[in-house]
């Protein structure tokens, strides 16, 4: 084979294969970002997952001022219950970090995830109950907010209920961390543990 038919060769190989090359750039990218964060940064936190520009999700023990200001608020609705009461101080929950370690969405969340080059949705808990059937499953009730680069847009507020199975009757607090940062999230944003 002559190097003219080679290089031709080579070169329809490379169009042919254009979704395979986009992939890898991508992958690139999203390495990039994770050399930025200094040895400190990942060695504190064992998951982090870029979702904008120099952010990344991660999870760290619950960021309580800002869960007892936020329960406050929602003290009034009757599914807030005996669950706060769970929190302690070596509770994990999702929060948004940058690469200096600013906490860009504090660490209350037990869902985040990107739905678009400048937004995320993320999710935080105000309660849950037992579903008594023969089937362990219970009722995950939360709301959930939409957040950009700069923290949560606040007027996005939604209330939510997801019906989560297979486990034990209420949710455990590890499991939210287990199942990864789109488990606990609206139906159309969620992605469950395959």
């Amino acid at each position: 084979m002559s190097i003219d038919s080679f290089l031709s060769f080579s070169f329809l190989l490379l169009l042919s294969n254009n979704t395979l090359i986009k992939k890898i750039v991508i992958e690139d990218k999203s390495e990039l970002s994770k050399k930025s964060i200094s040895l400190k940064i990942k060695t504190k936190y064992d998951t982090l997952i870029p979702i904008f520009d120099s952010l990344f999700i991660t999870y760290s023990e619950v960021d309580s001022v800002y869960l007892s200001t936020y329960s406050k608020k929602t003290a009034k609705d009757p599914i807030w219950f005996a669950e706060r009461n769970l929190i302690t101080k070596e509770t994990k929950k999702w929060g948004v970090i940058d690469n200096k370690e600013n906490v860009i969405i504090p660490f209350i969340c037990d869902g985040i995830k990107k739905v678009s080059n400048n937004k995320g949705i993320l999710s935080v808990a105000l309660g849950s109950f037992p579903l008594n059937t023969n089937i362990p499953r219970y009722m995950y009730c939360g709301n959930y907010y939409f957040f950009e680069k700069t923290g949560i847009l606040s007027s996005t507020e939604t209330r939510f209920d997801l019906k989560i199975e297979y486990i034990g009757d209420f949710h455990l607090l590890s499991f939210i961390i287990e199942q990864g940062p789109s488990f606990y999230l609206p139906i159309e944003h969620r992605k469950t543990k395959e």
